[in-house]
């Protein structure tokens, strides 16, 4: 039995390809995979970049990153497909490290770490300002109250009351 390891295809393919083309190619890349036994562990779609020099006379390619886990074997019959499809450009195959693997989990650490953060500090920013919007409310009612409250000191009823008193001021 062989040991099993986890790799990594990069690989190029043709710009001119329409997506439906492009689906194609990556399926069949995948479905080589599968076929000799490993498991695909993700398929990512970088898109269309600039290539940094020019390859079969082309100046940029649609870069897609295939992850699986398999035999030794398969990258073998993986590089053996791909130098027979004319539309992949480019392609390289690593083993994944153990040092990598620990990495990538860190940084997914990291990455959930500060998205919690992002999601408390929102809520907190939601709250301060439900109990800013309850603090005008408040503000604003009694505002209104002292309002009322002014209105019923300047009625007509109660100026008498100060006419009185200033008469007896004058009189004094």
């Amino acid at each position: 039995m062989q040991k099993v390891h986890e790799y990594e295809t990069l690989y190029i393919l043709a710009p001119e390809l329409n997506e439906e083309e492009q689906r194609r190619e990556i399926a069949a890349v995948d479905e080589v995979i599968a076929k000799n036994g490993a498991e695909i562990l993700k398929s990512d779609v970088w898109g269309r970049r600039k290539l940094a020099y020019p390859i079969k006379k082309r100046t940029d390619g649609v870069y897609v990153l295939s992850r699986f886990k398999g035999s030794s074997q398969v990258p073998k019959e993986l590089e053996s497909y791909i130098k027979r499809t004319p539309v992949v450009l480019r392609h390289l195959t690593t083993l994944v490290t153990k040092q990598q693997l620990k990495e990538e989990a860190r940084q997914r650490a990291l990455s959930e770490k500060r998205a919690e953060e992002a999601r408390v500090a929102a809520e907190e920013a939601a709250k301060r300002e439900a109990e800013a919007e309850e603090a005008r409310a408040a503000a604003e009612e009694a505002a209104k109250h002292e309002a009322e409250a002014g209105a019923e000191v300047a009625s007509p009823e109660s100026e008498p009351v100060v006419e009185e008193a200033s008469e007896v001021a004058s009189e004094a």
